[in-house]
């Protein structure tokens, strides 16, 4: 009985599926024919679509539609080769509008007209899940590709999440990649709301693209008439690096950057037209514990303006070799200028106090260092090449040296005794070392053998100088005013081999190796005040005694010694030490060879440790009186006459003396 009464509900229910199915195959049929595609297109977008030919195939829950040579009038007028969607019927039933899952757009433009801005256009609402776009062309900006999703139109408005999104924009900016975010376009103008890991952004005025990490901001665009970023205002961060920026365009260019690092980011963002500065600033290493920096940039055309400050601490910075480091530094850049000021600077651990340094790219593209505490000015051109330097240098507190230099001159004065020569003509200049080949050279005490290699370190690390190599003749008394009246000589040569020099307060630091020759030199007993010098009196008794058997009474001088001529090789520092290698000294009587140490006990160099060979031939019979004609010490004196006489030598051929002791109790033993 039951059965028959469900029957006939079965069979309706049968009936009306078969006739759904039938409806929705001849529906299927309908819109894939042409006639049936521009239909339903008709009734979905109205009279805001138009095409060339269109291809509309059912799907389980919609349509797919290919359509090929577009126009579609809406928020914007879009036109394009080739649209490819997916259309869901349920969703856009339910949600009351065009739901598209899937949305392809090809070689596609926009194009903003005045009547769309004026005219609101009737349309349903489309929402699509995802968009891509290929080559979209809007006004004058190109977007090679978009990725585009949760698209949705509202009236003359239209909003989107987009992802990797890049843009081609007309003027500075060429270039925006990477960009993800959400945008929201209407009356012609796009908002953007970013946010993405990485972005690129390429200026025309950089050698690089800038990397925005962690980048978050906004962007205005407007695509009316004449493309225009009215403005834009972006963030980034990385461990080390903060930056911030906004810039706008629309007749001109301008962009201003604010961003906190280390000396790494200065390159990237300086523009392309500061190349004599970023080589610069490259070859200066300049390092900063933390940089931070301003930057404003506007372009017109192809004419930059741009201007730059820095503030750092704890900076070091290299110019021209010499490592200086300042506790703050401050610096100001523009297109033809970079200055830089500097608190407290050091030259390893010497203050040089305030530092300035200038140079006008436009004028002669030389720089300025000055020193002010110190009073020094410092020219160099883009080279590195030093044209002058001004200024006192002198780094003691004894006024009785002083240092100054002139130009290309340097001039030392001690006491009395001044040498000035050109420095600049020939040096070079690295790792903090200045080497100097001195040309020009003047001096009322030396003259200088520049047919001679002579040079000399100047060592800005320590304001030390090291490494003297030069060739000095000291003037005789016709030329040198300064020179003892008990000295002269017909030659007197010192050679300084890798000798030093160093002022520190009030003491002056010397030592080297010095060799030494000379001719015809006459001296007394009182000419030295260094008993080492002194002591070279007890070698010309037996000068002595020849001179008075052979009745040369020119050279018989009580108060005088003479010597034929000399040559040595000695070492020779402030500390009070002298070693003596084969100093040689030719005497009418023969000849003498010294060797041995001197060093300080009380005085400077007082005390004695030497050997002394002395070659000669005498004559037999020698009266005993004629020793006591030396004029020597006393105790010297009589030391050498008596070995002479109680040895009774009658031909002394070579002998060898021992010295040791000081000049005021000095012994002496014949060693053979």
């Amino acid at each position: 009985m039951v059965k028959k009464y469900l029957i006939w509900p079965i069979r309706l229910f049968l009936y009306l599926i078969a006739i759904f199915i039938l409806s929705f195959y001849f529906f299927c049929l309908i819109i894939s024919s042409n006639y049936g595609s521009k239909l339903i297109t008709s009734y979905l977008f109205e009279d805001n679509l138009q095409f060339q030919d269109i291809f509309i195939q059912p799907s389980l829950l919609g349509m797919k539609v290919d359509i090929g040579n577009f126009q579609y009038m809406g928020a914007a007028e879009f036109s394009g080769e080739e649209i490819n969607l997916q259309i869901n019927f349920l969703n856009s039933v339910v949600g009351n509008k065009i739901h598209v899952s899937k949305f392809s757009l090809t070689n596609a433009e926009v194009k903003l007209s005045e009547a769309n801005k004026s005219e609101q256009i009737n349309q349903l609402e489309i929402f699509i899940d995802e968009l891509s776009i290929i080559n979209l062309k809007v006004g004058g900006t190109v977007f090679q590709e978009l990725k585009l999703s949760n698209f949705l139109t509202h009236k003359n408005a239209f909003g989107f999440n987009f992802q990797d999104l890049n843009l081609d924009l007309p003027g500075n900016l060429s270039t925006i990649k990477g960009l993800n975010g959400k945008g929201y376009f209407y009356d012609g103008k796009l908002y953007g709301d970013l946010n993405t890991k990485m972005g690129l952004l390429y200026f025309n005025f950089f050698d690089v693209p800038q990397v925005l990490e962690n980048m978050t901001g906004n962007i205005y665009l407007d695509f009316n008439k004449k493309f225009k970023i009215p403005y834009a205002n972006i963030s980034a961060f990385t461990n080390e690096t903060d930056l911030k920026l906004t810039f706008k365009y629309e007749n001109e260019f301008q962009l201003q950057m604010a961003s906190r690092g280390n000396e790494e980011i200065l390159s990237t963002y300086l523009p392309t037209s500061q190349g004599d500065i970023k080589k610069f600033l490259k070859e200066s290493n300049l390092e900063a514990k933390q940089l931070d920096i301003l930057f404003s940039i506007s372009s017109y055309k192809d004419k930059i303006n741009f201007s730059s400050i820095l503030l750092s601490e704890a900076s070091q910075i290299v110019i021209e070799g010499a490592e200086l480091k300042a506790n703050s530094l401050k610096a100001y850049i523009d297109n033809a200028s970079i200055k830089i000021f500097g608190d407290n600077f050091h030259i390893s651990e010497y203050s040089v106090g305030d530092l300035y340094l200038m140079n006008n790219f436009k004028l002669e593209n030389i720089y300025e260092l000055l020193l002010d505490d110190r009073g020094i000015s410092i020219k160099f051109d883009n080279k590195g090449r030093f044209k002058s330097i001004n200024g006192d240098a002198s780094i003691t507190e004894n006024k009785e040296i002083k240092l100054t230099l002139n130009d290309k001159n340097l001039l030392f004065n001690y006491k009395d005794i001044f040498i000035e020569f050109d420095y600049l003509d020939s040096y070079k200049f690295k790792d903090n070392i200045l080497k100097i080949y001195p040309k020009n050279f003047k001096s009322n005490f030396f003259s200088l053998n520049e047919n001679k290699l002579n040079s000399f370190d100047f060592d800005l690390s320590n304001f030390s100088l090291k490494n003297i190599n030069a060739q000095l003749s000291i003037r005789n008394k016709d030329q040198n005013p300064l020179r003892s009246s008990n000295l002269s000589f017909s030659k007197l040569e010192l050679g300084l081999k890798n000798s030093y020099l160093n002022i520190e307060n009030k003491n002056l630091d010397f030592g080297g190796l010095i060799d030494i020759s000379g001719k015809d030199i006459s001296y007394s007993n009182t000419t030295f005040t260094i008993d080492a010098l002194r002591v070279l009196s007890l070698i010309d008794i037996r000068s002595r005694l020849l001179n008075i058997l052979n009745a040369d009474f020119e050279k018989l001088d009580q108060d005088n010694f003479f010597i034929n001529s000399l040559d040595g090789e000695f070492f020779i520092d402030s500390s009070g030490y002298a070693n003596l290698n084969e100093f040689n000294m030719d005497f009418d009587a023969g000849n003498a060879e010294l060797s041995g140490t001197i060093s300080s006990v009380k005085e400077s160099f007082d005390n004695f440790n030497l050997e002394m060979v002395f070659n000669s031939t005498l004559s037999e019979n020698i009266p005993w009186y004629v020793a006591i004609l030396g004029g020597l010490p006393a105790a010297a004196s009589a030391a050498v006459v008596t070995e002479v006489l109680e040895d009774e030598f009658s031909d002394i051929t070579s002998t060898k003396y021992s010295i040791s002791g000081n000049v005021d109790n000095l012994d002496i033993e014949v060693i053979q």
